[in-house]
């Protein structure tokens, strides 16, 4: 750079110089004035040179500097931090979780479950005797009651005064059989009054009966429909 500077100082020290001398001497020759038109034009190109040069040069080392500068922080803002903290989350969930508590629940469900399944079937056994014996007994109770009914039927008369009237019709009557076969409380429910004297009397004579002491929890409330049609 001082180079250049001396060298353009000389430079403009002999132009001056010349000129000067171009001067002196214009008095005396015509010929050396077109000479000194030149050698201002030659001056004046070399001025406008050296004016464009230094520019170029401050330029170009400005933009070295921001080059150099932008690298630098490029390489200051990598920081390798955050993959550390990622490996440490990672290794946290990969913590291995305990199975032998699920395989002894399994086992303690199976055999928890195995101890209902005999208990049920008891239940079910004892259900099923119960029902066969209340089905026999329910048969037992229509059968005697069948026969009751029967001898009552058979020991009924019809009145006569319902006779003449044409009435016919059910009634329906009550009354408790008790332990040793015999009757008490005989009572009408339903059913026309005139046919009340010929059912009780009919009843009472239908007992003593032999009577199965299982059948029943006695007294036993019972309750019979008689019919009263004319034939």
């Amino acid at each position: 750079m001082m180079s250049r500077y001396l060298n353009s100082f000389f430079i403009a020290f002999a132009l001056y110089s010349s000129a000067f001398g171009v001067i002196l001497y214009q008095s005396t020759t015509d010929n050396f004035s077109d000479q000194q038109t030149t050698n201002e034009n030659v001056s004046r190109v070399c001025f406008s040179v050296i004016n464009e040069q230094t520019p170029i040069v401050k330029e170009e080392v400005k933009l070295e500097k921001k080059v150099e500068k932008k690298i630098v922080k490029k390489e200051v803002l990598q920081t390798p931090n955050p993959i550390a903290k990622a490996t440490r989350e990672v290794i946290k969930k990969e913590e291995p979780k305990p199975t032998p508590k699920e395989e002894v629940k399994e086992v303690v469900q199976k055999e928890t479950k195995a101890v209902p399944k005999q208990k049920m079937q008891k239940v079910v056994s004892t259900a099923v005797a119960e029902s066969e014996n209340a089905e026999m007994l329910k048969a037992k109770q229509d059968k005697f009651l069948s026969h009751l009914v029967e001898k009552i039927n058979s020991n009924k008369s019809y009145p006569n005064m319902a006779r003449r009237r044409v009435i016919e019709g059910n009634v329906e009557m009550k009354f408790h059989l008790l332990a040793d076969g015999s009757v008490e409380h005989i009572k009408l429910i339903s059913g026309r009054h005139i046919f009340k004297e010929s059912a009780v009397e009919a009843i009472a004579k239908s007992f003593p009966v032999e009577v199965d002491k299982t059948l029943f929890s006695f007294p036993k409330e019972l309750k019979i429909t008689i019919a009263y049609i004319l034939k």
